[in-house]
């Protein structure tokens, strides 16, 4: 909420000290312009932590088990899928060991699809 405090003022000091004549109307827009800009932020960032949040939980679990020793890593393949994750696709890595990427658990980056899956011994083989 600072951001959009900050964001607002600034707006307002700029329009001030320029004479920049608001109406009720253009202020309205100018304000929602900065909410919307932040919303869209935020909400990338809680689906982004969200997901780190249920993948580290699924290693933190794969690892509990005492069964699961490994972990692949699974991008959803399409046209929105990055570099980075296509080639993660598939990729094994013991269970408490980063990925080649240096990732421990997806996400890679925002708004990041990938999963972990547990890996059995005998699936390795």
């Amino acid at each position: 909420m600072d951001d959009v405090k900050k964001e607002i003022g600034l707006l307002i000091t700029d329009a001030s000290l320029n004479n920049i004549p608001f109406t009720n109307a253009k202020l309205k827009q100018e304000v929602q312009g900065v909410f919307n800009s932040k919303l869209g932020r935020l909400s990338s960032q809680i689906t982004t932590e969200t997901d780190r949040a249920f993948n580290t939980a699924l290693e933190f679990g794969y690892k509990k088990s005492g069964l699961v020793t490994h972990k692949q890593w699974i991008a959803i393949i399409d046209a929105n899928t990055t570099s980075i994750c296509q080639r993660l696709n598939g990729e094994i890595a013991e269970i408490g060991q980063p990925f080649s990427s240096g990732d421990y658990t997806p996400p890679a980056h925002p708004n990041c699809r990938s999963r972990i899956a547990n890996v059995t011994l005998s699936q390795r083989f």
